[in-house]
């Protein structure tokens, strides 16, 4: 519970500098407060576009956590915070406005004016004990929730359009008019369809993060493999082992990526077969990727010592290009823009030239 808690923060913040808004758990005010005035690539994955609209987790559903968008000029100032308590996901935003769940068996979704922080409305969701899943999504005016079942709300009203009973979802991956939902346990792991929840296929199979799509694939993680399925149909295309990993898929350059305990993975999107590895603990980072570089954060040994570093690695050939030693970088959410690398940790943002790694 206390590194979902922990994650769900984090991938809340990261997003700050780029929308200009940060969640604070503590702040339990009736308003916002305010500190200071006022596309596709040619690897077939949908870039956030330059109006500042972040659809999903990590910007797309292939997890690149890479937006075309500008990020702030001098500084990442707090421009307001909102009044939510509890744990967060991470924000979305479509068409000037900001989605964000929170709460702990009081679960809701806010939605807030991304320009003044006003709350335009609060929807409740789910009444489990278990808390709110960190990935939201929206798309074309709807977004879309999970507890231990999907949910579909009026991004306008945020009156429930659809529920779709999952159980413990994991996440969700949104791609193609069609919600991926993983859950843990013994599974499942289902494809909804984006407008009426109904049920295109539905698969029995173990995962412990939230899935990616890319490529006409769905990617998850099991306890110890990861699993491709063909998209339209839910049937295993490969299945490749890693060891224990801790955040969901990311696909960059024909390789689906994934981040555990001892290692980075990278196996070929179409085949599964293993391209390269990194040595690392790498389990507690969201990683992004942009013009053929994946950016991540972790642990590696340096003379017996355990440094904790972000890094940035050839996506094709697994070599390091940089790295930035920091003890606050152990673990993180990071997102690019505009050849900026941004990390959020539990305490800090960080920025830093995505070519050269200089903070």
């Amino acid at each position: 519970m206390y590194r979902r808690a922990l994650l769900g923060r984090v991938a809340a913040g990261v997003f700050a500098p780029l929308a200009g808004c940060s969640g604070s758990p503590e702040d339990t005010g009736d308003s916002p407060r305010t500190d200071t005035p006022n596309g596709s690539s040619d690897d077939g994955i949908t870039r956030s576009e330059q109006t500042g609209d972040w659809s999903q987790f990590q910007a797309d559903g292939a997890n690149t956590g890479a937006t075309t968008a500008v990020g702030p000029v001098g500084g990442g100032r707090v421009r307001w915070w909102s009044d939510t308590a509890g744990i967060s996901t991470s924000p979305v935003i479509e068409n000037g406005t900001v989605f964000v769940g929170s709460g702990f068996r009081h679960q809701s979704v806010f939605a807030f004016d991304r320009d003044t922080g006003d709350r335009v409305w609060q929807t409740e969701i789910g009444d489990s004990i278990d808390d709110i899943e960190r990935t939201l999504a929206v798309d074309d005016g709807t977004v879309y929730a999970s507890t231990d079942d999907v949910y579909a709300l009026d991004a306008a009203t945020g009156e429930k359009a659809w529920r779709e009973r999952v159980d413990t979802v994991w996440g969700i991956a949104l791609a193609e008019e069609t919600v991926f939902a993983a859950a843990g346990g013994g599974g499942p792991i289902v494809a909804l369809d984006e407008t009426s929840g109904d049920t295109r296929w539905r698969r029995d199979l173990h995962t412990i993060t939230a899935p990616s799509v890319a490529h006409d694939h769905v990617f998850v993680v099991g306890n110890d493999d990861l699993i491709a399925l063909d998209a339209e149909s839910g049937e295993t295309e490969w299945t490749a082992p890693i060891d224990r990993a801790g955040g969901p898929p990311t696909v960059a350059e024909g390789t689906v990526a994934v981040g555990t305990r001892e290692e980075l993975f990278a196996h070929d999107v179409r085949t599964g077969d293993p391209q390269w590895t990194v040595e690392g603990s790498f389990r507690d980072t969201d990683i992004a990727t942009s013009d053929g570089s994946i950016y991540l954060t972790g642990r590696q040994q340096q003379n017996e010592q355990w440094v904790s570093r972000a890094l940035a690695v050839d996506a094709e050939t697994g070599e390091i290009e940089w790295t930035t030693d920091d003890d606050g970088l152990g673990s993180g959410s990071v997102v690019v823009a505009d050849g900026t690398v941004y990390i959020t940790t539990s305490n800090r943002i960080y920025a830093l030239d995505a070519e050269t790694g200089d903070i």
